[in-house]
């Protein structure tokens, strides 16, 4: 038996596959649709990741639930270990360099946040 046992036939069912292919796509393919906001950021993926889904798979481990998304916590950074988690896509959505932040009740919140608090929008 090989190394991966059988695991080549089902990786590319795996939603966690799916993720670490696009993000690979994101830093590293001048022609996918979305590199001018991670790669020509200078935004990479960790060695680590680079060279194997498992190692991926190994330290994220599996996707929470399908409306689970891939988080850089910081935006600024690389995907690497501690620079990322699994988060829903409300929560991801707190966490984007066009957010336009304000003071709300003492707290620095994202304004769609503070709206709703504020109970403007539900």
């Amino acid at each position: 038996m090989g190394k991966h046992h059988g695991f080549r036939k089902v990786k590319n069912t795996l939603p966690e596959y799916n993720v670490w292919r696009t993000m690979k796509q994101r830093c590293a393919n001048k022609n996918y649709k979305y590199y001018s906001f991670y790669g020509e950021r200078g935004i990479k993926v960790c060695e680590k990741w680079n060279e194997s889904f498992l190692n991926f798979l190994e330290d994220m481990g599996p996707r929470p639930s399908k409306n689970h998304t891939l988080e850089r916590i910081d935006n600024n950074g690389n995907y690497e270990k501690n620079n990322c988690r699994w988060v829903l896509m409300a929560e991801q959505n707190q966490n984007k360099r066009n957010n336009i932040y304000v003071e709300y009740k003492e707290e620095t919140l994202v304004l769609s946040e503070a709206a709703k608090r504020a109970n403007i929008i539900s």
